[in-house]
């Protein structure tokens, strides 16, 4: 065996030991998490010994179960927020890890194995955890009476503006991180090119979010960020990472609007101002440098989805040169 091989799966072997130690800390999980993916963006060969077995994968996402949708602190309390803020962060980096093994890896017969054990119950209980938001601390309406000022340079105040924007950051961060973790099960789906189990086929998962009455919540999440993104300054640009979201978004917008009419129908009703003036392939190809791989595929993938939703009304814009 070669040294660096040697070396790597002994990495492994010891971050899978601590991880799935019962005695561990939030925090020091997050820390264990944290190596994992580094270590793996660093060494993509991590990702076959990940695969290797279901135990990793499964505790992961029985970690993700622990903190969503609900959480374990008290979030009328500021320690309770604190609190909150940490496990959405854990969150995110749990998913963001599971997206990294799930990249690239449709090669790997064990990955098939594992996730099709069981009838794909991590994938299903996974799924239904990105279907839902998280629970956030509530944060009321701030009407200052005429005769009430607040405290100049509070401490108290200052601390607790902070904690809340963290916490709204926190927010946006893991939808997006979500949307991106649901892009790449629904992805493993199509790459399986076998309907060996009904939640393995893209139309599979579609009625799964179907049968939970998750669908119109998780799709106006979806467009939420899609305007959040396509409304930025007409001058800026997206990143590469934006711009890869973009393309997941609209490539699961697709796949839900193929398979359940259900959804055209409340596309069509609630957002087809947005589709009609702003959610269109030559504007957003303003933001989509032409440099980056993926950008006319993303804009082939809006042309098809604003298609399908303006229907007969809708003027091809396809053939237009995107500049």
């Amino acid at each position: 065996m070669w040294p660096a091989r040697e070396k790597l799966e002994r990495t492994y072997s010891q971050l899978r030991r601590d991880l799935l130690q019962h005695t561990l800390t939030m925090e020091d999980r997050f820390t264990l998490v944290d190596r994992l993916q580094s270590t793996t963006r660093s060494s993509p060969m991590m990702k076959k010994l990940f695969w290797k077995s279901s135990d990793v994968f499964s505790f992961l996402v029985t970690q993700l179960h622990n903190y969503l949708p609900h959480s374990q602190a008290s979030l009328d309390t500021e320690e309770g927020k604190t609190r909150r803020a940490d496990e959405i962060e854990f969150a995110i980096s749990i998913l963001s890890t599971i997206n990294l093994m799930l990249r690239e890896t449709e090669v790997l017969p064990s990955r098939f194995q594992v996730v099709v054990l069981e009838g794909g119950k991590l994938v299903m209980d996974l799924l239904k955890i990105l279907m839902c938001q998280p629970e956030m601390p509530y944060r009321p309406l701030t009407l200052s009476k005429h005769w009430s000022y607040p405290l100049a340079g509070s401490k108290a105040t200052e601390k607790q503006k902070n904690l809340d924007e963290e916490l709204a950051r926190l927010k946006t961060d893991y939808t997006r991180t979500a949307i991106s973790s649901t892009f790449e099960l629904f992805l493993v789906a199509k790459q399986a090119h076998a309907d060996v189990l009904p939640i393995l086929t893209v139309n599979g998962m579609v009625e799964f979010f179907a049968e939970r009455k998750t669908m119109e919540k998780f799709v106006d999440r979806l467009l939420s960020q899609v305007m959040e993104l396509v409304s930025l300054s007409r001058f800026d640009q997206l990143t590469p990472t934006q711009a890869m979201l973009v393309y997941q978004m609209f490539w699961l917008l697709q796949a839900f609007l193929e398979y359940n009419k259900t959804i055209v129908n409340h596309i069509r009703n609630n957002y087809y101002e947005e589709f009609k003036y702003f959610i269109q392939a030559p504007a957003v190809s303003r933001k989509l440098p032409v440099q980056y791989p993926i950008t006319a595929n993303t804009l082939a993938l809006i042309d098809q989805v604003v298609a399908k939703v303006l229907g007969s009304q809708n003027q091809s814009i396809r053939g237009l040169k995107y500049q």
